[in-house]
């Protein structure tokens, strides 16, 4: 037991045995779960109660059953164990450091019976006992342990020594090199590889040379740009056939020529379908018919039509051509490899009039002709003909778009010809007759032997291309997209013009003749990087003056707001039927001129206004930004004024139904707040640090709010107080809420969307620790976004859950437990980028509500409190977004939705 984290002669101090050996006793008596839980309150951690015991990841630890002292081992993941007595002197503050094994410490324990002595078992297979009396680590000594245990222990030490006397393992590998299929050795031999011998480095520092000084290079300006680096393209004009894979005056075999000379006939008899199945069993593979033909992935192959043996050819990803013939003692198995091309031959097929052409055509642009005959690869696959394809394609001048090429307006006007220019033309007419005549004859050096088909097909394909490049067909079709492509609204905030920094320009040291700056490397950073989400700075509590931000900054609110926003609201009381109502929604449509920009950024809530002459609405984004808008007005940006009254997420916002002329908003950066038209200020109504999310009217008159934050508690808050605190606020759930709703006739109870539960509670029986809830609704099975309380009656809570459910419940009667009265599928996977989608009432006709949709084309879609789809709001037009914000008007056929860009689409 040789510490080593101590000196050499370092013994074991006297103090660890006196504790090893002290006499224990397990307390006999058990506690009560109160005097528990009592004496767990009392324990505390100090500094000196931490320690580094051992020097990596902690696999297993143990305590002494001492009392007098507390005496620990822990085991890590290097195989040293470490012994702690808190509070000695000896070792580093009371750790000794020992290091019996080499792998990870998984399991250890002090004898019950000889306390001196802990047993260690490691991953490398050892099971050790540290004996504090005999100061070793014994692994044969198991103190403590019955009879059956040693007999177990001295079972599995026989096996292993039995396992590596028949050496298993060494066994099992053999059988399974021996049993491992091997792939193919015919065809091409693997070279080789001469390994590069790198020089020895030696250090400067040793042999007194002065360090070399590393010079940053200049930073890079411009764009950077990824070339795809090719080899170099085979030089135009025939290439020898020189098998790669041979010597160099190796010459092609003359069995080669024989057989691609030999006279082939195609099988003019047809079998039936059973013949020819009865064929296709009859063949099979062996190891002779599998070879390696060329060096890299086969992208194309072909075989040739002679009978008397097989030949065939195959290319390859490098450009490498290779022929087969199977059986033949020629080259490498009868393999030789060629190089005709630099980048994969994509396509190649033997000529049915000279077999033994090949053509071979590559990615790198090239159509080759390999000649056995003439043991070449010609690219000179052009007769003496009209068709002239050459290998360097000249570029098409662009034209204008005309769908007839053919006729211009020097072909309309017709222009007495001289006889010389008549001649000429007869001329021509007897030279194109005589080509024409030359075409039909295939020579040997062109084509390698295309029909008069053949040649007439690319003559039209040359005149197609011709055709399209002259009527520009591409540019039109990408002018077509351009204006058919469909462009986002532009009404509503205006884009602010960007303006671009000037940089000094850049001029080169060297030219200047000054000396080049010596860069130095910066130091290694050290410790943990820790990466902190900056917010901006929070609005200074008090009111706010209602300062449009995108307007000049002696711009005042318009009258026209101040009349839409005092006017007398009057609740639609007639309940529709559900026909009427479907037929309602039908008419509803949405227009360019309903589409505008009016927050900055994406919408994380909105909400219309009460206001029946005109449709007036709000909306709070992402970066703290309330916009009002009133569809139609010609103040501000097409009827938009901006205003900037949070720092960030605006999470939940309500016009006052007794004070139409208030909006309370609600931030994430710890701010609620009263927009009010009529002083024009943003008045301070609560206000904490952080972690705002969302509020309710607890009362008729608006005056007392129910605000839920993201810690998990609610807080009273009574706008008549003065200041801007909480009355109380009380814990609900332990790790967040997002959503609260108070009943509409039974203000004392409010719903909490809570982690996977709604809770429905009395604010009557709040406490300041736990609440209990006076009813839950259950079935979520992940975390609920919205609960709502149905907005006249209360009968119903809606709920929208990330588990691709909307929920219905009824709460006509506040129970325990709310019975589940229907449950709709939708997706709700909207992703990180946008907003989490919420079903909401229709205050006009509570028992059906609106939401979002994640479906192509985009929509907003309707549906009863049953489950019944009434009705789908698309347009193809002027919605291709997804609106996870929606809410309907109170009083008007109205609906809005906002996306994730700061857009508002309203349907009336």
């Amino acid at each position: 037991m040789d510490a080593i984290n101590m000196e050499e002669d370092f013994s074991l101090p006297s103090e660890l045995l006196e504790l090893c050996s002290e006499d224990t006793k397990e307390r006999t008596t058990k506690l009560s779960l109160n005097k528990y839980s009592s004496a767990l309150k009392k324990m505390t951690i100090t500094a000196n109660s931490v320690a580094k015991v051992v020097k990596d990841r902690i696999f297993s630890a143990a305590f002494h059953p001492c009392s007098s002292s507390l005496l620990l081992a822990a085991g890590d993941k290097l195989g040293k164990v470490g012994l702690w007595n808190l509070g000695a002197d000896w070792g580093d503050d009371g750790v000794l450091l020992f290091e019996p094994h080499t792998r990870p410490v998984g399991c250890m324990a002090f004898s019950t019976v000889h306390p001196s002595q802990l047993l260690i078992l490691s991953y490398d297979g050892s099971l050790r006992c540290m004996d504090v009396e005999k100061a070793v680590f014994d692994d044969n000594g198991y103190g403590g342990l019955s009879e059956y245990e040693l007999k177990r222990l001295e079972n599995i030490k026989q096996n292993q020594a039995f396992l590596s006397s028949i050496n298993l393992l060494q066994a099992t590998e053999d059988l399974k090199r021996s049993t491992r299929r091997k792939c193919s050795q015919k065809g091409l031999r693997s070279q080789p590889s001469v390994k590069e011998v790198l020089p020895v480095r030696k250090s400067q520092r040793l042999q007194n040379k002065a360090a070399e000084v590393w010079t940053l290079p200049p930073e890079p300006r411009g764009t950077l740009v990824f070339e795809e680096s090719h080899r170099d393209k085979k030089p135009a004009g025939p290439l020898l056939m020189d098998a790669i894979n041979m010597e160099e005056d190796f010459s092609l075999p003359s069995e080669l020529l024989e057989l691609c000379s030999e006279d082939t006939k195609e099988r003019t008899t047809k079998l039936s379908l059973n013949k020819y199945s009865s064929a296709l069993k009859k063949m099979t593979i062996t190891a002779n018919s599998v070879a390696k033909v060329v060096k890299d992935r086969i992208f194309s192959a072909a075989f040739h039509p002679c009978s008397s043996s097989l030949l065939l050819a195959a290319g390859d990803k490098l450009g490498k051509v290779g022929l087969w013939n199977l059986g033949a003692d020629w080259g490498d198995d009868g393999v030789l490899l060629f190089e005709p091309h630099t980048r994969p031959v994509g396509c190649m097929a033997f000529s049915t009039v000279h077999p033994s052409q090949l053509l071979i055509l590559s990615y790198d642009g090239s159509l080759r002709c390999m000649d056995v005959e003439k043991a070449v690869f010609d690219d000179d696959l052009t007769p003496e003909a009209p068709v002239r394809r050459s290998s360097l394609r000249r570029p098409v001048a662009p034209k204008r778009l005309c769908y007839s090429p053919v006729i211009t307006e020097n072909s309309k006007k017709k222009k007495t010809k001289s006889p010389i220019e008549k001649n000429a033309e007869k001329k021509q007419v007897k030279d194109e007759d005589a080509t024409k005549n030359s075409v039909v004859e295939p020579t040997s050096n062109g084509y390698g032997g295309l029909s008069e088909y053949e040649l007439k097909r690319l003559e039209n394909i040359k005149q197609n291309q011709a055709f399209l490049s002259s009527i520009n067909l591409l540019q039109a079709t990408e002018d077509l997209k351009r204006s058919t492509r469909r462009k986002c609204s532009q009404k509503g905030l205006r884009s602010q013009p960007s303006v671009k920094e000037v940089l000094p320009v850049r001029k080169s040291q060297r030219l200047q003749n000054k000396a080049a700056e010596v860069w130095t490397l910066p130091p290694e950073p050290r410790g943990t990087l820790v990466f902190e989400e900056s917010h901006r700075d929070k609005k200074p509590a008090g009111p706010l003056l209602m300062d449009a931000i995108n307007m000049e900054e002696d711009f005042s609110l318009p009258s026209e707001l101040l009349e839409l926003c005092s006017e007398d609201t009057k609740e639609r009381t007639t309940k529709l039927s559900l026909n009427k109502y479907s037929s309602a929604l039908k008419k509803m449509t949405i227009t360019a001129n309903s589409v505008a920009k009016v927050v900055k950024d994406r919408i994380f809530s909105a909400a219309f206004h009460p206001c029946s002459s005109s449709l007036l609405l709000a909306a709070g984004d992402k970066l703290g930004k309330v916009g009002l808008w009133n569809l139609g007005a010609d103040w501000g940006d097409d009827g938009v004024l901006l205003f900037e009254p949070h720092t960030r997420p605006v999470g939940c916002m309500a016009f006052s139904t007794v004070h139409p002329s208030q909006l309370l908003t609600l931030s994430y950066d710890g701010s609620l707040r009263c927009m009010d038209v009529e002083k024009a200020v943003f008045d301070d109504v609560y206000n904490i640090s952080d972690g705002l999310k969302t509020f309710a009217f607890l009362s008729h008159d608006c005056s007392t709010l129910v605000v839920g934050n993201w810690f998990g508690e609610v807080a009273i808050v009574d706008r008549r107080t003065p200041g801007n605190s909480h009355e109380s606020i009380h814990p609900i759930d332990p790790k967040t809420l997002r959503c609260v709703s108070v009943h509409p006739l039974q203000m004392q109870y409010f719903a909490v969307a809570e982690s996977r539960v709604v809770g429905i509670y009395d604010s009557r029986r709040l406490k300041k620790t736990k609440s209990e809830p006076v009813s839950q609704l259950t079935g979520h099975t992940l975390s609920i976004t919205s609960a709502y309380f149905s907005p006249s009656t209360g009968n119903r809570v809606l709920t929208t859950c990330m588990d691709n459910y909307i929920r219905i419940y009824d709460t006509s009667l506040v129970s325990s437990n709310a019975p589940l009265l229907k449950s709709v599928r939708h997706d709700m996977q909207t992703g990180r980028w946008l907003s989490k989608l919420s079903a909401v009432w229709d205050p006009k006709q509570e028992d059906c509500f609106v939401v979002g949709s994640m479906m192509r084309p985009r929509r907003v879609q309707v549906f009863h409190e049953s489950g019944k789809h009434l009705h789908t709001f698309t347009d193809e037009e002027n919605l291709n977004t997804v609106l996870s914000v929606t809410a309907l008007h109170p009083t008007r056929n109205a609906l809005l939705g906002g996306n994730a860009s700061g857009r508002v689409h309203v349907f009336s």
